[in-house]
């Protein structure tokens, strides 16, 4: 069978995406590089390029958002898929920076100690992510009773350089979706502390915050 790939898109997506994209199956590769090459991917083009079953390629989109290649939009029958936007997080992106407060030492380093939400939230996530998201979760969930500011700043610094939906930066600090969006992340924006994904479509179904660049 003659290769389909394209030599220079799976090298920008190797250097995109680091080891870790040797360990995709060349499924989800050639799916990758259809998002790459023609800026999205779908289920029904997935059906024109492969054999696989709908039900099988669903499947399989859905596991590449969860592993942090794909990000979804739209829903049903229109869903589309686009690449993510990966974090490049330098080796001190464990530390906090000064920027997010101590809580005496004390911050747990095992996802066992952290609520159910916040561990989910954890295992969606890209593995070169969850270092850091683990530290920020574990400040959260060691201080029950912490400023708005604190919350503020333990958000900002798990948005740098990623996107997290509201439903997932809740679950990392504790909190309710709803409370979390109206308390934080909408003031934040607002503020132009964060950038939504799609600021266009504050609604967006997909809608994702990442920290804004100064």
């Amino acid at each position: 069978m003659v290769s389909l790939l394209p030599a220079e898109s799976e090298a920008r997506l190797r250097e995109r995406f680091g080891e870790r994209f040797n360990q995709l199956t060349p499924l989800e590769v050639q799916t990758l590089v259809t998002a790459e090459v023609e800026g999205m991917v779908s289920n029904p083009r997935m059906r024109v390029i492969c054999d696989q079953h709908p039900a099988d390629l669903t499947k399989m989109l859905q596991g590449l958002v969860g592993k942090g290649y794909l990000t979804r939009d739209g829903q049903g029958r229109w869903t589309t898929y686009r690449l993510a936007t990966i974090p490049q997080i330098g080796p001190d992106s464990s530390h906090n920076g000064g920027s997010i407060p101590h809580n005496g030492g004390s911050i747990p380093h095992n996802e066992d100690e952290l609520p159910p939400e916040a561990v989910a939230v954890l295992q969606s996530l890209p593995p070169q992510d969850r270092a850091q998201l683990l530290t920020l979760a574990g400040s959260a969930a060691e201080k029950k009773r912490r400023s708005p500011e604190e919350t503020r700043q333990i958000i900002q610094q798990a948005c740098r350089g990623r996107f997290l939906t509201a439903v997932q930066i809740a679950a990392l600090i504790g909190r309710d979706r709803d409370k979390t969006l109206e308390r934080f992340l909408t003031p934040m924006v607002d503020g132009e502390i964060l950038e939504m994904q799609h600021p266009r479509e504050p609604k967006h179904p997909s809608q994702a915050y990442t920290t804004k660049t100064k």
